[in-house]
């Protein structure tokens, strides 16, 4: 699974197990 995540106004993509983790993060803001 890829997420991408806003890091310092900047989109980052995670690819793995911890993809799950980014994307709760994601729902949170």
């Amino acid at each position: 699974a890829t997420v991408t995540i806003r890091t310092a106004d900047t989109p980052v993509r995670i690819a793995g197990p911890d993809a799950e983790f980014f994307e709760a993060l994601n729902k949170l803001e």
